[in-house]
């Protein structure tokens, strides 16, 4: 994969996460250095439409004022009560009283209608309002949902996978899984370099046809740099391979496995060993088309991971463990905002 060849810098460089900045971003790729998280998610609620209310389960059709809903039915909320019982008068009920079936009873508060010794209230005493319909299930109106659940809202500038808000890409790139690519081929690209090479590191051993394809049209000079390469880094390999074991088994432990080894490799990589790589990389013919014949190591935050991943790319010519493929799929810069 093509990249930025670097100017010759002599002292030590450390490893720092990228600012995002359109003008200064050179790399294919970068890991998504910007992200929080926003609480566990919680379940969907049921909803039902507006002039809707739910009653065990369902939703139905709000009742009229004066009325409650029981299911499909909707009922008069004023309960009917007991007036006593009717009396017999010879000469007529009196004032307060009113004659109903040969008997005076008390007269019903208003709003109500007698029926012997019971005052009813006025109106029918229910009416059904429909069949109910099944709720949505939704978020609250200040959340939103992901896999059918709720999280909180992501600040500008994220997106919400899950949990977690992640930074949206910078101006010229775009998402690619949990970085930024420069355009969707180079994701794919990428994302099917890192598929295969943590395929392989599993199995344990890189099939010889691979390695022979690997080798096919490099000269005698470029696979005499990469054996010596591979037994330079042989002791970087071995230090590495519980953050790689990780970095393959568990995927959400991606970034605290490249962090380990990022750790490792900057203990490892000593002034006299940095010589040692350039010359050997000036020998693989790394970055000779685009800057000259001397592989150079430029001053940049992001300059020792790309002196590691292309340590790895002429190391995987010859290296059957798969250890420098997974470092080459894997080992980019991480972008801050």
């Amino acid at each position: 994969m093509k990249r930025a060849i670097f100017i010759l810098k002599a002292s030590f460089v450390f490893f720092s996460t990228v600012t995002a900045s359109a003008s200064t971003l050179t790399d294919d790729f970068y890991w998504n250095g910007s992200q929080y998280g926003r609480g566990i998610g919680s379940v969907l609620v049921q909803r039902c439409d507006l002039k809707k209310n739910i009653a065990d389960g369902l939703c139905y059709e709000s009742c009229r004022d004066g009325y409650d809903g029981k299911g499909p039915v909707c009922w008069q909320k004023q309960e009917n009560y007991g007036r006593g019982s009717g009396k017999v008068r010879v000469s007529g009920c009196k004032r307060d009283e009113e004659k109903d079936a040969g008997l005076c009873y008390d007269k019903c508060r208003e709003g109500y209608d007698g029926k012997g010794p019971v005052c009813w209230p006025k109106g029918n005493l229910s009416y059904a309002r429909g069949a109910g319909v099944v709720p949505n299930l939704q978020c609250p109106s200040d959340k939103v949902e992901d896999a059918s659940l709720c999280y909180k809202l992501c600040r500008d500038g994220f997106n919400g996978v899950g949990p977690v808000c992640w930074a949206k890409p910078p101006q010229g790139y775009v998402s690619c899984g949990l970085g930024f690519a420069k355009n969707q081929k180079i994701c794919s690209n990428i994302t099917e370099n890192q598929i295969s090479s943590v395929a392989t590191f599993i199995v344990g051993t890189v099939a010889p046809g691979i390695i022979n394809s690997l080798k096919a049209g490099k000269s005698a000079d470029e696979l005499k740099a990469a054996q010596q390469i591979s037994e330079e880094m042989s002791p970087f390999w071995n230090k590495i391979k519980g953050p790689l074991d990780k970095l393959s088994k568990k995927i959400d432990k991606t970034n605290e496995a490249l962090d380990e080894i990022k750790i490792i490799w900057k203990q490892f990589l000593t002034p006299e060993q940095m010589k040692k790589l350039q010359m050997m990389l000036t020998g693989a013919k790394v970055g000779a088309k685009a800057g000259g014949a001397v592989y150079s190591i430029a001053k940049g935050n992001d300059a020792l991971i790309n002196i590691l991943r292309d340590v790895a790319g002429v190391a995987s010519v010859i290296d059957q463990t798969g250890a420098s493929a997974i470092i080459e799929a894997y080992m980019y810069p991480s972008l801050k905002k």
